[in-house]
């Protein structure tokens, strides 16, 4: 509360939500939660559940941030076409 009133905004990185309670016991207490994922690493069973567990205890998941994405695989599979001629105004 004493930080609410000098802060504009309170960042507080706890360990991952499976297999560590800090998470768990802070996220009913904050006004929101950024949930940050690792690309390639986090599998959606594991994804599933973080949310699930977030939900019982009423944590406020106010976004998803993807962190460590390759590019190229994300783009690999599109048609790379030039689009510079194109007016961007």
């Amino acid at each position: 509360a004493s930080l609410n009133q000098r802060a504009d905004l309170i960042v507080i990185d706890t360990l991952p939500v499976l297999g560590f309670p800090d998470a768990i016991s802070v996220a009913p207490q904050v006004d929101g939660i950024l949930l940050c994922v690792e690309a390639a690493q986090t599998d959606a069973k594991s994804l599933k559940r973080t949310y699930r567990i977030l939900r019982h205890v009423e944590g406020n998941l106010v976004g998803v941030v993807l962190n460590k994405v390759d590019p190229k695989q994300i783009y690999r599979s599109y048609d790379h076409r030039d689009y510079s001629h194109l007016s961007h105004s």
